[in-house]
């Protein structure tokens, strides 16, 4: 059968109880959350990675204070354990303030940055693999 309209590319998702951007492999969003696969997150964690990249606080919201890095540690646990049961809708609600609140600490010179490295990183790699996998690759290279 010739995909060439959206609707049949729907229809097709549909019997097969997929996604169209598990077909397609390009990012959309659903009309409502419930089917959204974490694509509304998107724009949180981008603007996290964004901030990344800039230097020492600039840009960064105003959270309050951060987490301590032993809250922070249980976090990024849990936020992988998410990754693991692809529940990106439930991770992209997560993951943007524990980049925030790592990257505070990261950068503030007084905090034990060594051992904030390694929680950013596997943060960071969080960001990457769903990135990917909603189909954000230029936001998948973001969070490299």
């Amino acid at each position: 059968m010739p995909l060439d309209r959206m609707s049949v590319v729907g229809q097709l998702a549909e019997a097969l109880g997929v996604e169209v951007a598990e077909l397609t492999g390009q990012p959309y969003r659903h009309e409502t959350t419930e089917l959204d696969s974490g694509h509304a997150a998107v724009p949180g964690l981008r603007l996290a990675l964004q901030q990344a990249s800039l230097p020492s606080g600039i840009g960064l919201p105003a959270h309050g204070e951060p987490r301590t890095l032993q809250e922070l540690e249980a976090n990024v646990r849990l936020a992988e354990q998410l990754r693991q049961d692809a529940k990106f809708t439930a991770l992209g609600e997560v993951l943007p303030r524990i980049l925030t609140d790592l990257i505070a600490i990261v950068n503030d010179s007084t905090a034990d940055r060594d051992r904030a490295e390694a929680p950013m990183l596997r943060a960071c790699h969080m960001a990457r693999v769903s990135s990917n996998l909603l189909g954000h690759h230029d936001l998948g290279w973001s969070a490299v």
